[in-house]
Parts: structure tokens; C-alpha cells; sequence
């Protein structure tokens, strides 16, 4: 819950101040996790990004 609470404050208050249409929907190519999108920002907690995240990490530094 704190988590999230830091995530929406990343968030300006006009984005969280228009109406909510909220919707969920499965999708199994993020391996996990979920993907938070707010007007046009998004934050992204799924597996498959983080597994990314890694992947360019290691591309852009010679690990040796």
C-alpha cells in the first residue's frame, strides 16, 4: 500500500484529479507484477520490465 502511495505521488495532481475510468485486464507477457498507467505517464512494476531493465544494464556495461 505505502508502495503505491509512492507511486501515485510521482503523479501530478492533474492527472489524479480527472475522472477514474479504471480497467484491469490479464495479460501474461509481463511475467508478473502490474503496469500502472495515469494519463499519459506510466509506471511499470512487471517482471518482464525489471528482466529488461537488467538486460540493458548488462548490454551498456562491460561485465568482464
Amino acid at each position: 500500500k505505502d508502495k503505491l502511495l509512492v507511486i501515485l505521488g510521482d503523479f501530478t495532481d492533474e492527472d489524479l484529479n480527472k475522472s477514474i475510468i479504471s480497467s484491469a485486464k490479464i495479460d501474461k507477457e509481463i511475467l508478473g507484477g502490474f503496469i500502472l498507467r495515469i494519463g499519459d505517464q506510466q509506471y511499470d512494476a512487471s517482471v518482464r520490465g525489471k528482466l529488461n531493465a537488467l538486460k540493458t544494464r548488462f548490454k551498456n556495461n562491460a561485465h568482464v
